[in-house]
């Protein structure tokens, strides 16, 4: 009777914990898609203000009898609502991935690239270390981590020119290791230092990077591509679950 009682303890310890990260795990993604959205937004609207300007631009270039540069001015026009049109396909992805986070971390990567190589014909490649599994990553940190990865690779795509990406998971000294390497065009880190590193959205993953008490550094050469480089600590909980 009382092994059966501990058993009955033990599982209902087991089922607690799985429903407390079960609500973590909702909540992150909750909280994520909403920051998403709003970025959405700002993006949207920016484009959008510019789109209408130089469409009025062109409009009076047009009247004043400056055909060539009207054209000029629609055709700069155009390649910037291409690219916008990129961008929202690729944040509509990023959307659905994050909300995908609820099934297995690595199958929802993996699902994520696939999807990636499809949209924009990217060849991406996925390698996860032997002994690293599913649960190592708490739901919090998955979330973060999985953004860091969208905004690095999506720099590959937009600055970079990459048409490869190759992503790979692997366990060091007790800590997660993630790097993403692209063959894009690289850049000089001590230009993107100067201009604070916003255009390739390195402190929006520094800032993340912070959040999960990691550090991320980024190599780069101008040439040779780009390789973001993502360690973080894994909690101790974390690894015996």
């Amino acid at each position: 009777m009382g092994h059966l009682l501990l058993l009955h303890d033990v599982t209902e310890q087991k089922q607690a914990q799985v429903q407390i990260l079960e609500q973590q795990r909702v909540l992150a993604t909750q909280n994520e898609r909403e920051r998403m959205a709003r970025e959405l937004h700002d993006s949207l609207g920016q484009v959008l203000s510019y789109t209408s300007f130089q469409v009025e631009t062109a409009a009076k270039l047009s009247r004043d009898g400056q055909g060539v540069n009207a054209a000029a001015q629609l055709d700069r026009l155009g390649s910037v609502v291409r690219e916008a049109h990129a961008d929202l396909r690729e944040v509509i992805l990023n959307l659905h991935s994050t909300a995908s986070l609820q099934q297995p971390f690595f199958t929802v990567v993996k699902q994520y690239l696939d999807a990636f190589t499809s949209s924009y014909g990217i060849q991406t490649f996925l390698s996860v270390g032997s002994g690293l599994g599913e649960d190592a990553i708490a739901p919090e940190a998955q979330l973060q981590i999985f953004r860091i990865l969208q905004e690095a690779v999506s720099n590959a795509r937009k600055h970079g020119r990459a048409h490869q990406v190759r992503v790979t998971f692997g366990m060091e000294d007790g800590n997660l290791c993630l790097s993403i390497q692209d063959d894009g065009h690289g850049f000089d880190p001590d230009q993107v230092a100067k201009s604070g590193g916003s255009h390739y959205g390195l402190q929006f993953m520094q800032e993340r990077a912070a959040q999960l008490e990691g550090r991320l550094q980024v190599h780069s050469t101008l040439g040779a591509g780009t390789r973001v480089a993502l360690e973080i600590p894994i909690k101790r909980d974390a690894e015996t679950r």
